[in-house]
């Protein structure tokens, strides 16, 4: 599993980015994330799976 929080931006200087730029950004950025919770639903599942198993 790949973290995707924990990764370098792929941005540099923002501080020279219009806020045009910054949130256009920002917006492709958080794209990536229903993707990579699609992949981690297997692992979310069993989880999900053990905790109830536990909880009873």
């Amino acid at each position: 599993m790949e973290n995707t929080t924990e990764k370098e931006s792929y941005y540099n200087d923002l501080e020279k980015m219009s806020v045009n730029e910054l949130l256009t950004n920002i917006n492709q950025e958080d794209q990536t994330v229903p993707e990579a919770v699609r992949k981690s639903i297997p692992q979310i599942e069993a989880l999900v799976k053990i905790t109830v198993e536990r909880m009873e």
